[in-house]
């Protein structure tokens, strides 16, 4: 399988935001791949491309497709309608720039009228949403957050469901926003909270907001 990061599009500070990218290193030029993309979770608060677990790349490159997972802006830093609008131009981009990218640069052929939109959670959100935009073929949204325009559900209410109902609450400090929201760039790539390890501010931000 082939794997390789490219830069999609910019933030408001200029800095890259990237696609990860995958294939299969047996495609032929005469083939013609669909595209698969793929959406991570994380709330619209933490995640990237490289959360998406490797098993299901594999399947999905080995049956054919190739796989595009774009990383998207993160909250706070932008509202969920920003992180939405970069994933709505990751398709854009994947169908009318990323064809020509990858015949000139890896002599493979992308058939851009057929396009599957995916994702875990957030990105299952996600998945759903691109679909309902743009010229997509099929969705699989793997519990993806549904009717958040309805407050009485429970997407709207405290939980003590874990790990969330476990975390303390938290108010982070100066020092803490300085992390979550640099001064110089949108962040596109956070980290998940690994278990066994203190998790880093932002993780205890986002368990907080989803708690409460």
């Amino acid at each position: 399988m082939q794997d390789l990061r490219v830069a999609y599009k910019r933030d408001d500070f200029g800095n890259d935001i990237f696609a990860r990218l995958a294939w299969s290193k047996d495609t032929l030029p005469k083939d013609s791949e669909p595209i698969a993309l793929i959406f991570h979770g994380g709330g619209l608060i933490v995640g990237s491309a490289e959360i998406i677990p490797t098993p299901q790349v594999e399947w999905l490159v080995s049956n054919g497709f190739l796989v595009v997972i774009p990383n998207y802006r993160l909250a706070p830093q932008v509202s969920g309608r920003i992180s939405y609008a970069d994933c709505e131009e990751a398709y854009d981009w994947a169908v009318s720039k990323l064809p020509d990218i990858m015949s000139a640069t890896h002599g493979v052929t992308i058939d851009s009228r057929r396009v599957v939109t995916m994702g875990h959670s957030a990105g299952g959100t996600i998945a759903l949403h691109v679909a309902a935009k743009k010229d997509v073929k099929a969705v699989a949204a793997f519990y993806p957050s549904l009717y958040l325009s309805d407050t009485s559900t429970t997407s709207h209410k405290p939980t003590t469901v874990p790990p969330f109902g476990l975390m303390p609450d938290f108010e982070p400090t100066r020092d803490d926003w300085a992390t979550i929201t640099p001064s110089d760039k949108q962040l596109s790539e956070a980290p998940l909270g690994i278990p066994g390890l203190p998790p880093s501010p932002r993780t205890k931000w986002q368990m907080s907001i989803l708690k409460n």
